[in-house]
């Protein structure tokens, strides 16, 4: 059984003194090519997992081979920082893990219903996130966050995505577009800005943004204290 007890300097502990992640909607990071947006998703899997849950993943672009690889890769890290964890070995919470992979984001978008419904069923997963990795912010974009707003609810699930965003013609980062267009989607939206060997996590806001109290270390792929 997985142990409850966490450490309160965790930054994930801060992070849902803050916002969290709520049930029966979408929670969704934004964040340019490079940032670390899938490694970051799976930091919150590793916490879920770490608390007894199961988890569901969905890759677009990574295979389930890879994904898991990348899985165990960042538990390693998490035992630097949080030496408590060490008595759940990665082969225990691999029991709780399934990962389900596509070559293309949008099949995989148009499947994830009946795949929830399938794996419920005849797996007996009833998993407390589902982690959607590998979309783009184009087109394709409003569509599939409707889908994933609406399928929250309908299942009643804890669904975090990430997207890649672009620059404009002139270099810049074209955040304002994605955020109005996610923003009518969810409440829980958040922006990945690089600096140097870490990221900032911004919680963003029809009024604007605001700073939270981690970032995301680059060198060891997990999320850290500010």
């Amino acid at each position: 059984m997985i142990a409850e007890e966490v450490n309160d300097n965790h930054p994930l502990r801060l992070l849902d003194e803050k916002t969290g992640l709520p049930n029966a909607e979408i929670s969704l990071i934004l964040a340019r090519s490079g940032v670390g947006k899938s490694a970051a998703l799976i930091n919150f899997a590793i916490d879920t997992l770490l608390d007894g849950h199961q988890v569901l993943h969905f890759s677009a672009g990574m295979d389930s081979a890879k994904v898991h690889d990348y899985y165990q890769e960042i538990y390693t890290a998490f035992l630097k920082f949080n030496p408590e964890d060490r008595s759940h070995p990665w082969e225990e919470l691999n029991n709780h893990l399934m990962v389900v992979s596509y070559r293309d984001s949008q099949r995989m978008i148009n499947d994830l219903d009946e795949e929830i419904e399938t794996i419920h069923r005849q797996a007996r997963l009833s998993p407390s996130l589902v982690i959607v990795d590998g979309l783009d912010f184009d087109g394709n974009a409003e569509g599939q966050l409707r889908r994933l707003h609406n399928l929250a609810g309908k299942h009643k699930l804890r669904i975090l995505s990430s997207m890649r965003i672009h620059r404009n013609a002139d270099g810049s980062l074209d955040l304002e577009g994605p955020r109005q267009i996610a923003m009518k989607q969810t409440s829980h939206l958040y922006f990945m800005e690089p600096h140097g060997s870490r990221s900032h996590l911004e919680f963003q806001t029809p009024e604007g943004q605001t700073d939270l109290p981690v970032y995301f270390c680059h060198e060891h792929l997990v999320f850290r204290p500010a």
